[in-house]
């Protein structure tokens, strides 16, 4: 019993120190105006990909290009019913940016997904750690 407790405790520390990363990593990062994703949805009701938060993320970004390098997604479920998606698209062929990571904040509003937040944030180099909002512009 004491053990399962102990390894209760060290998940809970571990999701605690990972979130605090992620929280101070995503504070650099840029918000985007709202208004260009927000009217897409709005627009594209009630079509089949206005009903995830991964399937609006998809969308609103469009298919990669082929001088862009793939997108992966992650979802994260909160307690509260917002739903965040992660979009990185790494391997970015451009001569001054790496790769760029865009995080949605989705909210459920009477059983329809709508965007609440967009931050952008931008890694300059394979070598970098972090993102950052800032731009890779020399």
């Amino acid at each position: 019993m004491g053990s399962i407790r102990i390894y209760l405790v060290a998940l809970l520390l571990y999701g605690a120190v990972t979130g605090c990363e992620w929280d101070e990593e995503t504070a650099s990062f840029r918000t985007e105006p709202l208004e260009p994703y927000f009217r897409q949805v709005i627009q594209g009701r009630p079509q089949p990909w206005t009903t995830t938060p991964r399937r609006i993320a998809e969308h609103l970004l469009g298919p990669p290009s082929r001088k862009s390098g793939i997108v992966t997604y992650q979802e994260v479920h909160h307690l509260n019913g917002v739903v965040t998606v992660i979009a990185t698209q790494e391997s970015v062929l451009d001569e001054e940016m790496y790769a760029v990571r865009r995080v949605f904040t989705f909210v459920s509003q009477r059983g329809q997904w709508s965007v609440q937040q967009v931050k952008v944030g931008y890694k300059c180099r394979k070598s970098d750690r972090r993102y950052s909002g800032r731009s890779c512009a020399k």
